[in-house]
């Protein structure tokens, strides 16, 4: 009866851990990407710097890394315009207070009068702090033509 006793008492001191490592956040983190994308399309700056780190990395396809403050800025231009910007094949992996989202996209629109089509693969990297997730990182690349 002791030995059950102490096996209870040392499942019960890790089901915070367990619990709080594998519960399932998939839907929380498929919004937050979901909110990503809305606040692009509609030029809501102030949306998407809520869902980033203040510290984000953000790779862009030619391999140039941007910030916040450049990627917010982006979004907030009102010459730049999506005629199409869409994600598929989502796959999440949820890694206590990680989570990794790797996906393809898709964008066309312009930028300042000129037109542009990008189709690709990222993946976002998110870490909740304070309740909320935010995106530490995001990395996009477009597909190499044969040569």
């Amino acid at each position: 009866m002791k030995s059950c006793t102490v096996l209870w008492l040392v499942q019960l001191a890790a089901a915070p851990v367990f619990w709080s490592a594998t519960a399932d956040s998939t839907p929380e983190i498929l919004a937050a990407e979901k909110a990503w994308q809305k606040a692009e399309l509609g030029h809501d700056a102030e949306a998407l710097s809520r869902l980033m780190a203040d510290d984000v990395v953000l790779t862009e396809p030619d391999g140039i890394p941007i910030g916040k403050t450049e990627e917010v800025a982006f979004t907030a231009d009102p010459n730049t315009h999506f005629d199409i910007l869409e994600t598929h094949d989502l796959k999440v992996r949820v890694h206590g207070d990680t989570a990794v989202v790797t996906g393809a996209y898709h964008e066309k629109g312009t930028d300042r009068g000129k037109t542009f089509e990008h189709q690709g693969r990222f993946t976002d990297t998110w870490l909740r702090q304070d309740g909320s997730w935010r995106c530490i990182a995001s990395h996009s690349s477009v597909p190499v033509p044969d040569q």
